[in-house]
């Protein structure tokens, strides 16, 4: 009976080992399944980094454009500025030149007798 005892222990051990076994396969699929999901994930958000990355330097470039259209039109503006402010002081001068001449011219027919 010894030996019998002996096979039945060993074969409960046996079963016991393949239990643990079939639970450490089924705990490795589990395991392997989270990895699978967790590389999908990486790989979708290393996909949007990407494509922010992408849209941010067409934004640079974007932005690198708009300054160089701000300049050139800050640039034109100050000469147009520039010449109205030319203008203005030339037309202003004038003006005081020719008014002088009036109040002069005016002066001198009043000083006529108005005729």
């Amino acid at each position: 009976m010894s030996e019998n005892s002996e096979n039945n222990r060993t074969i409960m051990l046996l079963g016991e080992i393949k239990g643990i076994v079939e639970s450490l396969r089924e705990g490795q699929r589990s395991s392997n399944d989270q990895i699978s999901e967790l590389r999908a994930s990486v790989g979708e958000v290393h996909s949007r980094v990407s494509s922010v990355m992408s849209s941010q330097a067409a934004q640079e470039k974007s932005i690198d454009a708009l300054q160089t259209t701000v300049t050139s039109m800050d640039v034109r503006l100050r000469d147009v500025e520039v010449r109205g402010a030319t203008y203005g002081a030339v037309s202003g001068g004038a003006v005081a030149v020719g008014m002088a001449l009036l109040v002069e011219g005016l002066k001198a027919w009043m000083s006529r007798g108005g005729h």
